[in-house]
């Protein structure tokens, strides 16, 4: 094995390699089942096995350069893997650092969720209208899609291996994230369970006020309309009303019956006592036989009279 700074002219060739960042180091690895010949540039890693064509693999951007001074080499026979070692450049962060920045950026995400969380409270506390009830609802839906793929794809995936002295940091702030995001699982559904039972409750208010109003103006309609035996109680007020105002029409026939025989009385009377004018002469009439006259005449008056009243009154009963 040796190291160089130039690669010399070789064929490059697609093969299959890996490049990861362990703690302060880069470690480039290579599948191969024979030990190989190593020669390290820069910028490139050749391998020549047994006399074959050199193979130059490039190395990627974020390696570079790879530091030949501080580089290790190493190759497993059981393995069958050929691994490079070298330092990070300066300036680089290490893994270590990277994946603690990771895990505040978490935290600061979780923050920015814990805001949103405590503005959808506020605004329960605020009113309870169904409006406002479904525009809380949608919003928490929203921020807890986004909470759920914050702590699946990012917090709970995260690997912590290979971080030396800040591993132990690292697991603790994990922690802490995945404690801070499990309570805000439990207040978003509180308030989804909140707003479920008040929409419920404002749903069953109002379908039981309809089923009121309906029931009353069924009712309104029905006290409107007259019952059977009303209609028949009224049917027989009518009758009776008739049947009064029939009695009446006839006890005025009556009346007027008698009126009229009154009337025909009197003429009798008067032709009666202008015939006994004729027959005696008025000039043989004394004072005395006109006083006797005149109260016959109020006798058969006083008569006729009584014998109306008598009729009257028989009708007057009969009625």
């Amino acid at each position: 094995m040796c190291k160089t700074e130039k690669s010399p002219q070789a064929s490059v060739v697609d093969i299959p390699w890996h490049l990861e960042q362990c703690g302060s180091e880069w470690h480039f690895t290579v599948n191969i089942a024979t030990q190989p010949s190593i020669q390290l540039s820069a910028e490139v890693v050749r391998i020549e096995v047994d006399g074959s064509p050199a193979i130059d693999l490039s190395v990627p951007l974020k390696a570079r350069p790879l530091n030949m001074d501080a580089s290790r080499v190493s190759f497993s026979r059981k393995r069958g893997l050929l691994k490079v070692s070298w330092p990070c450049p300066d300036g680089l962060p290490t893994k270590a650092e990277q994946t603690l920045a990771k895990l505040d950026a978490f935290k600061a995400a979780l923050k920015g969720i814990e805001h949103e969380v405590r503005e959808s409270e506020q605004n329960l506390r605020g009113g309870s209208s169904p409006s406002i009830m479904r525009m809380v609802r949608d919003a928490l839906a929203q921020v807890e899609a986004r909470l759920n793929k914050l702590q699946c794809a990012g917090i709970d995936s995260l690997e912590l291996c290979d971080l030396g002295s800040d591993k132990d940091t690292a697991k603790l702030m994990r922690k802490t994230n995945i404690q801070d995001a499990e309570h805000l699982h439990q207040r978003i559904e509180f308030m989804f369970d909140r707003i479920n039972d008040v929409l419920v409750q404002r749903d069953a208010d109002t379908s039981t006020f309809d089923e009121s109003r309906q029931a009353h103006d069924e009712a309104s309609v029905h006290e409107k309309q007259p019952h059977g035996c009303a209609v028949d109680e009224l049917e027989a007020a009518g009758n009776a009303r008739d049947g009064v105002s029939k009695q009446e029409e006839q006890s005025r026939h009556c009346a007027g019956g008698i009126s009229r025989q009154q009337a025909a009385d009197e003429q009798e009377d008067a032709q009666v006592a202008h015939a006994r004018k004729l027959a005696e002469g008025e000039d043989g009439i004394t004072k005395q036989d006109e006083a006797t006259q005149q109260a016959e005449e109020e006798e058969r008056e006083a008569q006729r009279w009584e014998a109306a009243a008598a009729q009257t009154q028989t009708l007057v009963e009969e009625r």
